[in-house]
C-alpha cells in the first residue's frame, strides 16, 4: 500500500532520518515508536508531502488518500461543531460558494442582462451543480448527522460553538472531520495527549475496528 525506501531528512547538519525502511499494508495498524527528537513526526509529514526527504523514496499504491490529525488541531473555535464537521469537505464548499454567488448575480441582473448572457450564467450554474451531486454534496448533512451520535454529541450540542469543549471532545472533532472523507490512511500524531482515561477507551474503541490503515506515533 505504502513504503519508504532509504529515506534519509537532514536539516542543515542535523541528520534527523537516515535510511529509514518501512511499509504499511492494507488494514494494518501500525505503532510509530521512539524518543523525542527522533524524527517520528517528520516521517508522517514526508507521508503527507508537507516535508521533503533529503534522500529516498515513498512508494504508493495508486491514488492513496492520506489523511493525518496533527498534535495541534486544525479548528475553527467560532465554528458550531456541526460546521467545523461540514468544513472537512472543502472542495464541495468552495462549488457551492460559486453556485450561490452565480444565482445572486443572474438574480440581481434578471431585468437588464442580455439573453445570450443570461444563457451563460445558467450554463455555468448547471455545470457547477453538476459537480456538486457527482462530489456528492447533497449527502453531507446525512453523513454529518451519522457521524455525531458515532462521537459522542447530541443534537443539542451540535450547535454548540467547538470552543465550548475540553480538548478530548475537540480531538473526536478533528477526528471527525478526517474520517468524513473516508481516508485510505490515517496518521495520528500522539493523539492521546492530554485525553482522560474515558476519551482514550473511546479512541482504541473506534479506532480497533476499522478497515482503514493507520500508523500511530
Amino acid at each position: 500500500m505504502l513504503r519508504l525506501e532509504n529515506i534519509t531528512k537532514i536539516y542543515s547538519n542535523d541528520l534527523v532520518l537516515k535510511n529509514i525502511n518501512w511499509e504499511i499494508n492494507k488494514g494494518e495498524k501500525i505503532g510509530l515508536i521512539g524518543s523525542n527528537g527522533a524524527g517520528k513526526t517528520t516521517q508522517l509529514k514526508i507521508l503527507t508531502g508537507e516535508e521533503e526527504q533529503t534522500s529516498g523514496s515513498i512508494i504508493k499504491e495508486g491514488n492513496l488518500k492520506i489523511s493525518y490529525l496533527k498534535q495541534e488541531f486544525d479548528l475553527n473555535m467560532n465554528n458550531s461543531v456541526r460546521d467545523e464537521l461540514i468544513s472537512a469537505f472543502e472542495e464541495i464548499l468552495i462549488i457551492s460558494k460559486k453556485i450561490n454567488k452565480l444565482e445572486i448575480e443572474m438574480l440581481n441582473k434578471k431585468d437588464s442582462i442580455e439573453p445570450d448572457a443570461f444563457n451563460n450564467l445558467i450554463n455555468k450554474i448547471g455545470t457547477y451543480q453538476r459537480k456538486f451531486e457527482d462530489l456528492g454534496g447533497y449527502l453531507i448533512p446525512a453523513k454529518v448527522d451519522k457521524m455525531l451520535p458515532i462521537l459522542g454529541f447530541s443534537r443539542g450540542e451540535a450547535n454548540e460553538l467547538v470552543s465550548n469543549f475540553s480538548c478530548g471532545w475537540q480531538m473526536k472533532i478533528a477526528l471527525g472531520k478526517i474520517m468524513l472523507l473516508q481516508p485510505d490512511l490515517l496518521l495520528l500524531d500522539e493523539p492521546t495527549n492530554h485525553l482522560d482515561l474515558d476519551t482514550i477507551s473511546w479512541l482504541e474503541e473506534y479506532l480497533l475496528p476499522l478497515k482503514t490503515s493507520i500508523i500511530v506515533i
